[in-house]
Parts: C-alpha cells; structure tokens; sequence
C-alpha cells in the first residue's frame, strides 16, 4: 500500500481552509515531493477536495481507493483506481501514475500502450495486501493524504507530468470496509442535541494543531447540508494569536468581489468574540447565514459556529441561535 498520514502541519493547514466552507474560495497547498520539489496543489475549500490536475491535453479525472472482493480464503487487498480524461486530437503512448509523497519515488502503474475508451483511460495500481500495520492505518482516525504523478508520453513525442492530490478521509475508508463485510465496525456514535434537535457526527479530525467536529441533521452530510454546526478548538495554550487577528483573518477569506457581505461583531471581550455574516451569494456559494463565538480556554481558542443555507434568517432566529453558540464550550 503507497500511502501516508498527512503531516501535522500541512493538516492543520488543510482544515483551516475546509473549516472556512462558506468562503467557497480556491486554497492553494504547497507540499514537498520526492523528486520535484514543492508542488502547489489547489483545494476547493466549498467541495472539501482537491481540484482536478489538468494541462491543455489531459485532465485527472479520477483517483480513488479500492478494496478489491474479498473471495473465500483471500487475504484483503487494496489498490488505487486511475481515470484521465485526453482531448481530442491527442493520443497517449504511455501512462505512468508515480507516488510522491514518501521519500522516493513509487512507481504504482505503467501503462506502455494504453487503450482509451471514448476518450478516457482508466488504470489501477498493484493491488498490495493488507496486513495488521497496514488495517491499523486504515482504520485510523487521520485523513490519507495522497501525492501522485502521472507522466504522460504522446505520439507527437510531447512529455507531460499532471500533480494530483487526493484526500481520503477515515468516514470513507470505514464505508468501505463496513459495505465490503456488510456489518458496521464500530457503534455509531450517539446524537447530541445541541438546540431542540438531535445532531449527529458529520466529520471529526484531529492533529497537534487543532480538532475539528461538525454536525449534521439526519438526512444530511457535510458535502451536503442545509444547516451546520461547528465545533473547533485551536491548539494555542499560551494565546500567541489573539482572537481580534484570528477575527480578522476569517473577515479576509471573504473576496472583495462578495458584494453582498453582511459582515457583524454582536460582541467583544477579553475572552471572546461573537460574529455574525449572511450574504445572497458569493461566486459558487449559495446564499448563507454563520453566527460564530470566539472563545479562550486551558487549550487555545474555542469555537462554536452555526450555520444555515435557509436564508434569511429573521432577527429572532438569530437571537436564538447567538443564545445557543454562547453557552457551548469545547470539549
């Protein structure tokens, strides 16, 4: 398996962005690679993905993981799935999909004459067996971050290198063990109710530099929802950052061109900061409603958001969810 945690620091910098959904900006990432240097990769901090590699030929179009079927007596196996999308008047004679984030270079599939059907070609990596470290790794917590090439040769003698960048996050590995055994891991965690409804887990993370819990109404995910609360602490214990900066760097992921920002500090103290924002629509966000609190505690910064894309919110609704972000504290 050709895989790796992602690192503690360039996590805490991923989940800055993706806890920022509402600002539905483009992110850019500069990780290092085996053999190439740093590479920036481009993250949509609205979809919580990577955006697609692509040049004036082709585009990746694909990379997932797998588990392959599991037959009486097999051993678990997983292996990566490749899909590129070639443009038309452009023929691939070779298709190599290299590993880059360890300290050398991974060869996982080469392709010396590729077939593509329409005008795709779908590949997949040596399928490694998945032994007790590799398991442990799966069914861990952390998000797979995943660095990978793929080297392109044409017939005209063009030599071309797209960098892909694919997050796995631990909810998608544990669907496809739990769909592949067809009984659930693990007990679901229970619901919490946080205003007169009952709330479930959407997404968890956690690293050295901050934990990041959202919740979701039944029905609905974190990819999509209607209403969302937010729950994350900042791992500062001797408040090097103040939360008038950290204020101020949420109020600057806005872009000048979101016109129709309603931007409001309901209150402000010594040890915290109540914020408030709407806007109709800003490039492909919809329209939207965050009433936030800024909190210091033993561990950093605390922070408690809601947020809705039921717009408008109407004065008393506000009222009511500023009542409820002000009593929640962080676990």
């Amino acid at each position: 398996m050709s895989s790796r945690l992602f690192q503690a620091t360039i996590f805490a910098m991923a989940l800055t962005a993706m806890s920022q959904q509402s600002l539905a900006e483009i992110k850019e990432l500069q990780l290092p690679t085996a053999e190439d240097g740093e590479i920036t990769y481009q993250f949509d901090t609205a979809t919580k993905k990577p955006i697609s590699a692509k040049d004036d030929r082709a585009e990746v179009s694909g990379l997932s993981l797998s588990l392959l079927p599991k037959n009486p007596g097999d051993q678990l196996r997983l292996a990566y799935s490749y899909e590129l999308k070639i443009k038309d008047g452009f023929v691939p004679t070779s298709i190599k999909v290299i590993s880059e984030d360890g300290k050398s270079p991974s060869t996982l599939t080469e392709d010396t004459k590729p077939s593509l059907t329409g005008n795709r070609w779908s590949g997949m990596s040596r399928p490694g067996v998945v032994d007790k470290r590799a398991f442990d790794a799966f069914t861990s917590n952390d998000p797979w971050i995943l660095q990978q090439k793929f080297q392109i040769k044409y017939s005209d003698g063009v030599e071309r290198t797209l960098h892909q960048l694919a997050v796995i996050t631990s909810a998608q590995r544990f669907d496809m063990l739990e769909r592949l055994i067809g009984k659930p891991l693990v007990d679901k965690k229970p619901e919490r109710q946080i205003d007169s409804r009952l709330w479930k887990v959407g997404y968890e993370a956690k690293n050295a530099s901050q934990q990041l819990t959202e919740f979701v109404l039944p029905g609905q995910t974190v990819e999509s929802w209607k209403e969302l609360f937010t729950q994350q602490t900042l791992t500062d214990p001797e408040h090097k950052l103040s939360l008038e900066k950290l204020v101020g760097r949420i109020r600057g992921g806005f872009s000048p061109e979101c016109k129709s920002l309603n931007w409001n500090i309901v209150k402000q103290g010594a040890t915290e900061i109540i914020y408030q924002w709407s806007h109709d629509e800003c490039k492909s966000s919809p329209p939207q409603f965050e009433i936030a609190r800024l909190s210091l505690n033993s561990r950093g910064i605390c922070r408690w958001a809601y947020s809705t894309k039921l717009v408008p919110v109407d004065v008393k609704t506000q009222e009511a969810y500023r009542a409820i972000v002000e009593k929640l504290e962080c676990e």
